[in-house]
Order: structure tokens, then sequence, then C-alpha cells
């Protein structure tokens, strides 16, 4: 089920989402636009597969072998598009930066500076996409300090000693997380009862942390497509995984799956029909690490929604997650691509 737009989530679980985002794709060194190896891995490639995940990631590679059976198909569809919202905006900022024309094109030097700009501008238009998902809004002065702390968060942009921090800001509580008493911190009310928020994340990655790093190998298109897939029916079919995260992984493939279907439009026409993914091209492995880029932003801010949150209720969780999805997967994705 998912919850009403008119739902209230506090501001820190959204600007937590980039915490994790800062670093290299923000070097002060220009690039140039065919230095494509000298782009770090993304952040996630640093969690390393916990044994639970070689466990799943073995289980995956066995299923691939045999192909999904009807079942599972059917499982695996009734699953996705639960984070479409998530998706479509991806698609939609993907779509301005790749046709920007104050970009001159994507993988173009840019200083420190102008990519700091870049992500503001970005952040700016869309920021109101996010509110509005999560039921808020702030005055523009509110604002103006909330997308430079996201800014600096990705580390896009310095630190100012002179701004606000705004972790100790929330968004008026209203509707039904006023009107209901709040769970224990750690704890995320299910319609079955509660569920272990750290339990709930710890499940989850070992599920997305293998996936990710399994598409960065992918040597086309459906083959990643695939890989995603069959880990959502190994998912849907795992009696040991909480239901929670099992919304969380198909969550994180709807982003994932949307930054595989961008990338891989963007990049056909200069590879053709036989484009593949990192092993056999330069062009290749840059978007396989956008991909990655974009599911690691997402990655980050569910995270942090997990984390973060003191849950009415699993609808809250999932809200929050979705957003935090989109915006982690926004600010990365314009970082990595630019």
């Amino acid at each position: 089920m998912r919850s009403s737009p008119s739902r209230t989530i506090t501001l820190p679980v959204v600007i937590l989402a980039l915490a994790a985002l800062a670093g290299t794709a923000c070097s002060d060194a220009p690039q140039s636009p065919t230095a494509i190896r000298a782009r770090s891995a993304p952040a996630l490639n640093a969690r390393p597969v916990s044994a639970q995940g070689a466990v799943i990631r073995q289980r995956v590679a066995d299923k691939r072998a045999q192909h999904l059976n009807d079942d599972e198909v059917a499982r695996v569809r009734t699953l996705r598009g639960k984070w479409q919202w998530a998706a479509d905006l991806h698609h939609t900022v993907m779509q301005e930066a790749i046709h920007d024309p104050s970009l001159g094109g994507l993988r173009q030097p840019h200083t420190a500076a102008e990519r700091c700009e870049i992500v503001l501008r970005y952040l700016k238009k869309h920021y109101t996409d996010v509110e509005a998902r999560l039921g808020t809004r702030k005055s523009a002065a509110e604002r103006v300090v909330a997308i430079h702390t996201l800014a600096e968060q990705a580390g896009a942009c310095p630190a100012s000693q002179s701004q606000a921090s705004l972790f100790g800001l929330t968004m008026p509580a209203r509707g039904s997380m006023a009107r209901s008493a709040r769970a224990p911190s750690g704890v995320i009310r299910t319609p079955n009862g509660t569920a272990n928020a750290d339990a709930v994340a710890g499940a989850w990655h070992d599920y997305v942390t293998p996936m990710l790093a399994d598409i960065h190998t992918a040597k086309d298109l459906g083959d990643a497509i695939e890989i995603m897939d069959t880990y959502l029916a190994t998912a849907s079919a795992d009696p040991a995984l909480p239901p929670a995260s099992l919304a969380l992984i198909a969550g994180t493939i709807d982003l994932t799956t949307s930054s595989a279907n961008e990338w891989d439009a963007f990049a056909r026409p200069r590879e053709g029909s036989m484009f593949l993914w990192g092993w056999l091209s330069d062009f290749g492995d840059w978007v396989a690490n956008v991909v990655v880029s974009d599911g690691s932003g997402c990655v980050a801010g569910v995270d942090s929604a997990i984390s973060f949150g003191v849950w009415v209720s699993f609808d809250d969780v999932l809200l929050a997650a979705e957003a935090s999805c989109a915006l982690g997967g926004l600010a990365f994705s314009v970082l990595a691509a630019v």
C-alpha cells in the first residue's frame, strides 16, 4: 500500500540521503571528455558483500542459468512499478541534462565552481517536486538553505560556515503522523505488527549490494534487466526475507531500471548495435558506472530514510524512502554524468 502524498516526513531524512554520496564524483581536477576510466567507482561499491549476500548472489546465478519460469515472471511484474514516481523524476532530470545546451554535452571538463552551479540549478528546479511528494512546503529562505545543504552533502559545493544547519529543522507534522503516537526509534510498524529497522535494512542490503555489483558487469541492457528481475524473483521466494525488505528491493530496482534504460538509450547511437557495457568499451564502462552510481544514490537515500526516521507505519517509511531514493538518484546522476 502506498502512503498518501499528504503525509509529512521530517527533512533530515531527505537531507541525510545525500550524505553517503560525498566524494570522488566532484573532484576538483577537470576531466577530459575521453578520460572515462579516471572516474572512481560508485560509493556503494565500497560496501562489502555480506556472507548472506554471497549466498544470495550464487542463488541468483544458478537461477539465471535456468531462466525464470512463468510464475516467477508474474511475481516480478506485480512487484515492479511501486516507485514509478522516482523513476519518472529520474527520467525527467536526465533528459534535461542530456539536452541542456548550457552543459555543451555530458562528460565535459568543468571546474568545481561550475559543477556546484549545475547541481544547485537542478536541485532548485526539482526540490519542490520532492516537497510535494512528502506533503511539505518550506519558506523560500528555508528552501534555499535546504538546497545548498543537499549540494554540500553531495560534495558538489563547498561547505558554508554561515549556513544554518537543517538537521534540527523538521517539517510541520500534520495528518496521521501528527495524530498518532510515534513508534520507538528503530521500530517500523507494519500491517502484521512491527519490524526491526536494522533487520529490514540488513536484509535489503544483502540483495541490493551484490545486485549493483553484478549490474556493473552486464554486457548490455537486456542482461542488466535480467539481473534485476532475477534478484527480485529470488527475493520474492525467500521465506526469511521481511516483507518490508522486499518492498525496498523492488523500489530500488524501479529507479535502477529507469537509469539503465536511460543511459543505454543515450549510449546506443555512439556504440551502435554492438554496444557493450564495461569490459569491451571505455564508453560502456562509463555508462555502467553512471547506472550503478544512480542506484547507489537511491540506496544512500533509502538507507538514511530507514536509519534516521522514527516511523508510525511502514507506509511512511516507503514514502520517505521513495522520495529519498529519487533525490539521491537525481543528485548522483547529475554528478556522475556531467
